[in-house]
């Protein structure tokens, strides 16, 4: 038995599944199994998969059903004390099942660990890092599993914090129990909130940790599925809180009315539904609570989206404040950006006044070398003038002792000299 399955659901990611797989592998943590279900890829996916010889992956190809459909499928599969999902566009960090394993180990009232995440982009370039995406939220480390009547400062923290949004992001940041699948039961068949909606169950329902170092890389790319329809991935988040809030705490109203008020207070501050305020949250809560006092089981809910009049009446709407809350988010991230970039580039003023700091000292030391060379060369030029003076001077001295020579006549002496020796021998033998 493993101590770990890694779930990959795959769709038609051959740019990507490659570097998801790779990730898994060189984790620190070796005792695993990788489990690839393809939901019906039609690009090179399956030949990538298989081009990998470690016989920890398993692969298995399916007609396309949803992600939801395919991760319970893995679960299913899993043979491991402790499941993790990687969507196959996104990556692990190294040390991230290690983490998660020293945690699982040694809290064993926590069901499952989360981490902190970058977003990268298609070349796999951080984009945004962690401290900009949750640096301003209060995250609590552990949760509190939800009493089943009490709220207070200490349960359902993390509850009321995913009510105010999705802050743990994805099913590649889940790593929980094998066995908790029993008590807090599968992925329903949302088609862009099946993590949301499960997040929520399982926080009011086990105690999670959530390590604020970043352990996982997720791809922001523009075939992202909530890039799909926006205003239905705010309905079906709309469905999803209406539902979780019908069926969460039904005893609270009569029994703890000032707490209730209390919850209240922060639902109207805090309740983030995404644009959909204005036609879903009263109407869909009022719909649930009185068809069944316990709340509509949410698979009757997924199931019945596509035939769903009330979304087709709140649908054109839904596209304008969608519109608008998108257009808002993109101008503060932006603004975030502005900010981002405005920073490095006081770091980067901040390091060219040292290079000019830098480039004026060496320039001076640049000019004192060359007005040292310049006296040097007036110097040399001085030496080569007294050098040329002395030769000159050397040559015209030459030029009198010549000159003296032929004055004196001593050239004449000496062949006058030579005839006398001559003629002195030649009297000598004659006698």
């Amino acid at each position: 038995m493993p101590l770990f399955s890694i779930i990959v659901p795959l769709f038609n990611h051959e740019k990507y599944i490659d570097e998801a797989i790779r990730s898994v592998l060189n984790q620190s943590v070796k005792d695993l199994e990788l489990i690839v279900i393809d939901d019906g890829s039609t690009d090179q996916s399956q030949q990538i998969v298989k081009n990998f010889t470690d016989p920890r992956i398993r692969y298995y190809f399916q007609s396309n059903s949803g992600a939801a459909f395919t991760i319970n499928r893995g679960i299913s599969m899993a043979a491991g004390l402790y499941v993790a999902i990687l969507n196959s566009d996104d990556t692990f960090h190294p040390e991230r099942l290690a983490e998660a394993l020293a945690v699982l180990e040694s809290e064993p009232s926590v069901g499952a660990f989360f981490s902190a995440y970058n977003y990268i982009d298609d070349a796999s370039v951080i984009t945004r890092e962690s401290q900009d995406i949750i640096g301003t939220l209060n995250l609590p480390t552990f949760s509190v599993p939800a009493s089943e009547h009490l709220i207070n400062e200490e349960s359902d923290n993390w509850v009321l914090t995913l009510l105010s949004g999705n802050v743990l992001h994805t099913t590649s940041n889940l790593i929980i129990r094998t066995k908790l699948f029993d008590r807090i039961g599968m992925f329903e068949s949302w088609r862009y909130v099946h993590d949301y909606e499960f997040f929520l169950r399982l926080c009011s329902k086990q105690r999670i940790y959530f390590a604020r170092r970043p352990l996982l890389n997720y791809r922001f790319h523009g075939t992202n599925t909530l890039a799909e329809n926006a205003a239905r991935s705010v309905y079906e988040t709309n469905l999803v809180i209406a539902h979780f809030l019908a069926s969460w705490h039904p005893k609270i109203i009569l029994e703890q009315p000032d707490k209730y008020n209390r919850l209240l207070d922060f639902l109207f501050h805090h309740l983030n539904l995404y644009g959909g305020e204005r036609f879903l949250l009263a109407q869909l809560i009022i719909q649930i609570i009185s068809r069944n006092q316990k709340g509509l089981p949410s698979e009757t809910l997924s199931n019945s989206l596509p035939e769903d009049s009330l979304f087709q009446i709140v649908a054109p709407g839904l596209k304008e404040t969608v519109s608008y809350d998108q257009l808002h988010q993109s101008y503060q991230w932006q603004k975030n950006e502005t900010e981002q970039w405005w920073k490095k580039c006081q770091e980067l003023e901040t390091g060219f006044l040292w290079q000019k700091d830098q480039t004026n000292y060496w320039w001076e030391e640049a000019q004192k070398s060359l007005q040292a060379l310049t006296q040097q060369k007036e110097h040399s030029a001085w030496q080569k003038k007294q050098t040329d003076l002395w030769w000159q001077q050397t040559q015209d001295l030459k030029q009198q002792l010549i000159n003296a020579n032929h004055l004196l006549g001593i050239p004449n002496m000496l062949r006058n000299c030579k005839q006398r020796i001559r003629s002195f021998f030649l009297n000598k033998v004659n006698k």
